[in-house]
C-alpha cells in the first residue's frame, strides 16, 4: 500500500482549530464583562467552527492506495474505493497565488482533486502534494483500471 495523501484530515482541520484556538484567547484575554449580544455572536461563532470541524472529520479521509483499491482512512470511518470508481483527478487553482501551489512551512504543495463515482456517495477528495512522482504513480495506476477517468494536470 502506498501513500498519496496521508495528512488530508489535519490539512483540513488546520483553519478551523486555528480559528477556535484565536475565539478562545480573545475570549480569555477579555474581561467577562461583555454584553449579552458579544456572548450571543461568540456562542454562534463557537458552534459553526464545531459544525465545520464536525463536518471535516465526517467527510475527509487520509488517502493510501494499491493496484486495485484506493484506501480512505478517517477518524470515524475507513473505506476501500475501486480505482474504477475514479472519475477525475484534477489540479486544484489556487486564485489567491498566482502560481499552482499552497505555500506550508515555505514548502510548495500542488493541491488536487480526486472525484469519484456519484454512485458510491463519495465527497471529492483534496489532497495536498509535495512531490509529482507520487501522483504519476497514482495516474497510471488508477489508468490501469480505468482507461476512461479524466486527468486535468500539467506536468510542470
Amino acid at each position: 500500500m502506498r501513500l498519496l495523501s496521508p495528512i488530508n484530515i489535519l490539512n483540513a482541520l488546520a483553519v478551523p482549530v486555528a480559528l477556535l484556538l484565536v475565539l478562545m484567547i480573545l475570549f480569555s484575554a477579555t474581561d467577562y464583562k461583555h454584553s449579552s449580544s458579544a456572548n450571543i455572536v461568540a456562542f454562534i461563532f463557537l458552534l459553526v467552527l464545531l459544525a465545520w470541524m464536525y463536518g471535516v472529520i465526517n467527510r475527509t479521509y487520509d488517502l493510501y492506495y494499491d493496484q486495485q483499491f484506493v484506501y480512505l482512512k478517517g477518524f470515524r470511518k475507513n473505506k476501500s474505493v475501486p480505482l474504477a470508481s475514479i472519475k477525475r483527478i484534477a489540479h486544484v487553482h489556487n486564485m489567491q497565488l498566482n502560481y499552482r501551489a499552497t505555500l506550508i512551512g515555505g514548502m510548495r504543495f500542488d493541491r488536487y482533486s480526486i472525484a469519484f463515482d456519484p454512485a458510491i456517495d463519495l465527497d471529492d477528495q483534496e489532497i495536498l502534494l509535495l512531490r509529482k512522482k507520487d501522483l504519476e504513480r497514482f495516474i497510471d495506476a488508477v489508468r490501469r483500471c480505468n482507461k476512461h477517468v479524466v486527468i486535468h494536470w500539467k506536468n510542470a
